[in-house]
């Protein structure tokens, strides 16, 4: 499948707008890109099938504001869980394993990890 790489929703916008063949946009970590949900809310309304791969929230338990405009239009939302670096069990959070980072900071293992309720550190004094 082409991909394009893009910065912000109206690209996304832009570039359908000049293939209008396109039926399916598929869009990974949507809570990166401003603008991203109003995009991807007006393709759907226009037809096009709509695929969103995302955190839905920070390290810090803030929704992320695209992702979470984007959750009363979705018709299907599957969880996929990661592993939860100290317990083995299903991990739905990011741990952020350094401070005083941005809320959205780029970065791999170095940055973040997965982790349970019980093992993230924010929500639970471990």
């Amino acid at each position: 499948m082409p991909a394009i790489v893009v910065d912000n929703g109206m690209q996304i916008y832009q570039y359908v707008s000049h293939h209008d063949e396109y039926d399916v946009i598929a869009v990974d970590e949507a809570f990166m890109l401003r603008g991203v949900s109003w995009v991807l809310i007006d393709l759907f309304k226009k037809g096009k099938t709509i695929v969103v791969s995302s955190l839905d929230l920070s390290a810090t338990g803030k929704a992320f504001d695209e992702v979470e405009a984007m959750f009363p239009w979705a018709t299907c939302i599957e969880k996929c869980p990661a592993v939860c670096t100290v317990c083995c069990q299903d991990a739905y959070y990011t741990h952020k394993k350094v401070e005083d980072i941005a809320e959205i900071t780029v970065g791999g293992a170095e940055l973040y990890e997965p982790r349970c309720w019980q093992h993230h550190s924010y929500f639970n004094e471990i």
